[in-house]
């Protein structure tokens, strides 16, 4: 269907309705943005929409010069950033989420400082998870959910002492590759 966002349409090709009834919950839910789901328009607070570049070379020029140099430095740091099953991970996803206590100036949500629930990978939508791993310990991770060729981020995060390293950045430019390789055209995020 159809998602204005700052002018910018994004058609949004899903052909199962449970997949477009899922993503207009999401967008209300998390996105807050403006769509249109079979001819019915409904309003909320726009997000941030990137459209994927056909390359991630291209993409890195669409970057400013800091975030290549922390792509750069967290690669130079041995960090990699790869798909992960989050059901492997919930001891270092619990640390990354305690290793800071205030995150863009705000105190960490109540769910956050709770220990992290199994999955359930029977969601309609599909969930993706990539992490960013050091010496084999995940450090950072982003998840985001995919619907047809758009994908919406859930959460982004990296822990604390490694932050420094362009964890962030890397994760981010991973995830770009990731959906230039599966030709995800759009990607949400706030």
């Amino acid at each position: 269907r159809e998602l204005y966002e700052n002018g910018i349409i994004c058609h949004i090709k899903i052909s199962n309705q449970l997949q477009k009834n899922d993503l207009f919950f999401d967008l209300k839910r998390n996105y807050k943005g403006l769509c249109k789901i079979n001819g019915n328009h409904y309003f909320v607070i726009p997000t941030a929409i990137l459209k994927i570049p056909e390359t991630s070379v291209k993409y890195l020029t669409m970057i400013k010069s800091q975030s290549r140099n922390k792509i750069n430095k967290a690669g130079k740091n041995g960090i990699n950033c790869r798909i992960f099953a989050l059901n492997d991970f919930l001891d270092d996803i619990y640390e990354i989420h305690k290793s800071k206590n205030f995150r863009q100036g705000k105190k960490m949500s109540a769910q956050y400082l709770e220990y992290p629930k199994p999955i359930n990978e029977n969601e309609i939508a599909e969930t993706i998870h990539i992490g960013a791993f050091k010496n084999g310990k995940l450090i950072g991770y982003i998840e985001w959910s995919i619907w047809g060729n758009f994908a919406a981020t859930n959460r982004l995060l990296g822990h604390g002492n490694f932050l420094n390293l362009g964890v962030m950045n890397a994760l981010f430019f991973d995830s770009c590759k990731y959906d230039i390789e599966n030709k995800i055209d759009y990607l949400a995020y706030y």
